[in-house]
């Protein structure tokens, strides 16, 4: 398995009303990537030295976009350490620290944290919560996030504790199928969703307009307000944690 490369596309849709996005976080794949959490898909070979390239690729298109990206170091016992997205929530105004709900990715989240407490007031979710970013899809002020086997109903609990303080809701959303919410829903305009409705219950996104994904048993794209990382062999569905420069340090 090897992550596609990617290359900017222009969406024709009018750009989100939300900050733009111009610094973010990743990570260096690790060397253990092939030891990587896997549930709805078959473990398949990979070839580390690709997916290093097409991961540097992915860093230059999100800088080409205007995103100054800060890349962490590898994590060599920590395979799925390049996917930082999963790892916290960053608002405008607070970061949310994440507790992993597959144990072997716990460890990953004390570096994120240091990292993001240099540009933020962070906030932990702690045990018996636990909250992967992947399950978080925000709509304006409104996080959705998906009740899926790797975020708990404290998890979300916690997250609107922390979040309300700055004015923002949560919303529980039900999945069935896929790992996360954002495998099944993401957003490339302001009130559009693209959808695989046999992943997710639609009653919480009633008041959007839904595109649904034609392709069963497809994730959907994750997606920035102003372009989608694509190759000819599909989207690439992991973005590093980004924030607006209105209130960055």
């Amino acid at each position: 398995m090897t992550l596609p490369a990617v290359t900017p596309a222009v969406l024709d849709f009018e750009p989100m009303n939300t900050p733009v996005l111009t610094h973010g976080f990743a990570r260096e794949v690790s060397r253990s990537l092939a030891k990587c959490e896997l549930l709805y898909v078959s473990r398949q070979e990979f070839d580390l030295p690709l997916a290093k390239r097409q991961h540097a690729a992915y860093i230059a298109t999100l800088e080409a976009a205007g995103i100054n990206v800060t890349v962490l170091p590898e994590e060599p016992d920590m395979p799925d350490s390049c996917f930082v997205e999963d790892t916290a929530i960053v608002l405008d105004e607070v970061a949310v620290i994440c507790r992993p709900g597959a144990a072997s990715r716990v460890p990953e989240v004390k570096s994120i944290e240091r990292a993001l407490a240099t540009v933020r007031q962070v906030h932990n979710i702690v045990s018996p919560g636990t909250l992967e970013g992947g399950d978080v899809l925000r709509m304006g002020k409104t996080l959705y996030i998906g009740m899926s086997s790797r975020t708990n109903l404290e998890g979300i609990r916690q997250c609107r504790e922390i979040i309300r303080q700055h004015g923002y809701e949560a919303v529980g959303v039900p999945l069935k199928g896929c790992l996360h919410l954002k495998s099944a829903v993401t957003s490339p305009a302001e009130g559009v969703l693209i959808v695989n409705a046999d992943w997710i219950d639609l009653a919480p996104f009633s008041h959007f307009e839904i595109l649904r994904c034609p392709t069963p048993n497809r994730g959907v794209p994750t997606l920035s307000p102003s372009m989608v990382p694509c190759s000819s062999r599909g989207p690439l569905r992991r973005r590093p944690t980004c924030w607006s420069r209105r209130v960055c340090a």
